[in-house]
């Protein structure tokens, strides 16, 4: 995408107002294309960049709404069709040794979950919100992207949204039998998908599939209800909780909780490979003091009390390179502060990386934060692992291509 939505932003009247009322659906729209909660977040301001420039000319002959799904189509076939697609995490291969080698994984791997107050249409009725939740489940998004891009919108207009033919035609510039032709089509390529398991990870690996449907749930948090005053209570006999953010395959979250088990450790994640990978090396040690969430952080990090951890960790998170998606990377002021309102006094936030200008980002925006201070003495602080630190399998190839890891440790100062 090439525009920020800042002139969007800051135009004020009546055709803001009326672009802005179809963001939520067209989100939904653009996220079951892409299957990705950032790239439909992109998509659709884009479209409404391109809608709020080119409103003036918009005559009125068709309904803004399908005014606003062509341009959307537009757009995500863009994306889709011009390859430009996001940095993908690397670590998510099977459970191995730290000197294995990454293996790639296929598309579909990479779809992640959106959370449904960005998708379900507010005040919908019961029916309507099943519906809409049943579109963004993970296996029918992932099961999306093996369709041709105009399959998949083809599929989406007619039976998600449930648009007529002769408006999908309209919509995608062609015929009602050209629109009949690709939703047989696709409907013949999800009929070849396994949705039963709604599951995204290998689907000959029946061990994983069963502990997603038996162990995840025992283990996962409900963010639905209020957290205990003290998060030992989410365990047995823990003196004190970790908190590990995008932990990946699992290996450092695993081997950190099998090395400490008088710590609980509470692990995030977001894509359901690496939360399978992490349940099988959990049932494989018979580890009792970890518990999970398969969803975005900022969820979780909001649903904690305060002063409840000891102890944050983010490895090798997805460094977001290209500037315009810096605002995407977890560092940031907002969830600095977060961070500290979790974070007993003395606590620290461990990070570790190989991007160094993702160091240098880090290292700025905890300068400015007065709730922590940096705990390095020497160069050595920074450039060898602390005492303890559990690599993988990343790291490892990472220092084989000549990257050089940076390890920061930042301590929660106490309250003036």
């Amino acid at each position: 995408m090439t525009t920020t939505g800042d002139d969007l932003a800051a135009a004020p009247g009546e055709p803001v107002r009326r672009l802005e009322a179809h963001r939520r659906e067209l989100t939904g729209f653009c996220y079951r294309m892409l299957g990705s909660a950032f790239e439909a977040e992109d998509a659709v301001q884009e479209t409404l960049v391109r809608a709020w420039r080119a409103y003036d000319r918009f005559e009125g002959r068709s309904s803004l709404r399908s005014w606003l799904y062509r341009i959307a189509s537009n757009v995500c076939f863009d994306a889709l069709e011009g390859r430009r697609r996001r940095a993908r995490p690397v670590d998510l291969s099977p459970a191995g040794s730290v000197d294995a080698e990454l293996v790639w994984r296929p598309g579909d791997t990479w779809v992640e979950p959106i959370p449904d107050a960005r998708v379900v249409p507010a005040g919908a009725g019961p029916e309507d919100a099943a519906l809409a939740r049943e579109s963004i489940r993970l296996a029918f998004v992932a099961a999306l992207q093996h369709l041709p891009p105009r399959q998949r919108a083809v599929l989406l207009l007619r039976e998600v949204l449930r648009w007529r033919a002769a408006e999908v035609a309209e919509l995608l510039g062609t015929t009602v039998v050209s629109v009949n032709s690709l939703l047989q089509r696709a409907r013949a390529t999800l009929a070849a998908q396994d949705l039963r398991s709604g599951e995204l990870h290998d689907p000959a690996d029946a061990r994983q599939q069963a502990l997603l449907r038996t162990l995840l749930p025992r283990l996962a948090l409900n963010l639905a209800g209020a957290p205990p005053v003290r998060l030992q209570e989410l365990f047995v006999d823990v003196d004190d909780v970790r908190l590990e953010i995008g932990f990946g395959g699992g290996e450092h979250l695993v081997a950190e909780a099998e090395r400490n088990p008088r710590t609980g450790f509470i692990g995030c994640e977001p894509f359901l490979n690496g939360m399978a990978k992490a349940l099988a090396l959990i049932e494989e040690r018979g580890l009792a003091n970890i518990r999970l969430h398969h969803g975005d952080a900022a969820e979780l990090i909001a649903w904690l009390p305060s002063a409840a951890l000891v102890r944050v960790d983010l490895i090798y998170p997805d460094p977001w390179p290209k500037r315009r998606h810096w605002k995407r990377r977890f560092i940031q002021d907002a969830n600095i502060a977060e961070l500290a309102r979790i974070l007993a006094p003395g606590g620290e936030f461990r990070f570790v990386t190989d991007v160094a200008d993702y160091a240098a980002w880090t290292l700025r925006h905890f300068a400015r934060a007065p709730q922590f201070s940096w705990t390095a003495e020497s160069a050595d602080d920074w450039r060898r692992p602390w005492p303890g630190f559990s690599g993988t399998r990343y790291e490892a190839k990472a220092r084989r291509a000549g990257r050089s890891p940076c390890y920061l440790i930042f301590r929660r100062t106490p309250a003036p």
